[in-house]
């Protein structure tokens, strides 16, 4: 049976390597040279009971934890926005590419009055943490948006309520409110955005702050930057996870 195969060793009446050799191929987990010696063979018994006590107690615990992986995996895909849509004549299309089965980047967009906010961000580390993590990011700039706060006090309220929960870690983000054609944005050590016309790719020059809760730092509207939206332009917001 397996537990007599993980628990009993191997008794053998001499000692050499094809032996050894051959029985460790096998499997056993190790072995008694006669004569037995009864105080050697219940302490060898006893110890391989408590390494398969062991053993059994890391497969649950690996269980347990790829389950709650999962469990977060699927509750960051809910909270993602569908994958192509249209706010007020914008087309809006993303990929979600974590890196593990469950990480710290995070996007929305939505549409509150005539205004489409939009954001990307990632919060350092990986695993649950940062993948919950994403969901207070998410409530704490929709709420902020439906008060109509502008960007600055929108990411001063973000590090604020989610301050007492990031530990070591920071949030990078790019967070954009667009009116027409005109975005006002803050970039919070993001990479900015990549604009394409169709024929090359290009980097464009935007204002850069501190990441939230990196240091405990004041926002204003002097951190904050603005552009105008052109025809025939795609402007790509990105992170190691996503675009």
């Amino acid at each position: 049976s397996e537990s007599a195969y993980l628990v009993l060793p191997e008794i053998i009446e001499e000692k050499n390597y094809v032996t050894l050799l051959e029985l460790y191929q096998i499997g056993i987990s190790d072995y008694i040279e006669l004569p037995i010696i009864d105080v050697e063979l219940i302490s060898k018994i006893a110890l391989h009971i408590e390494l398969k006590k062991n053993r059994e107690k890391i497969e649950n615990l690996y269980k347990e934890l790829r389950d709650s992986l999962n469990l977060a995996s699927s509750l960051q895909t809910l909270m993602l926005p569908e994958p192509v849509q249209a706010c007020n004549e914008i087309w809006i299309t993303s990929k979600y590419m974590p890196s593990q089965i469950v990480g710290g980047d995070i996007y929305d967009y939505f549409t509150v009055n005539n205004d489409v906010y939009l954001y990307t961000a990632d919060i350092s580390g990986h695993g649950i943490q940062s993948a919950l993590l994403c969901s207070a990011v998410k409530s704490v700039v929709r709420s902020a948006a439906q008060r109509s706060l502008n960007m600055a006090d929108t990411v001063n309220e973000l590090q604020e309520s989610i301050k007492t929960v990031l530990g070591y870690n920071y949030v990078t983000g790019l967070f954009l409110k667009i009116s027409g054609n005109e975005v006002e944005y803050i970039n919070c050590g993001h990479p900015p955005l990549i604009v394409y016309d169709g024929h090359r790719f290009s980097q464009m020059m935007m204002k850069s702050v501190f990441p939230v809760g990196l240091m405990d730092y004041n926002y204003t509207s002097e951190d904050c930057g603005r552009f105008e939206l052109q025809n025939g332009l795609t402007f790509i917001a990105y992170s190691d996870g996503l675009y």
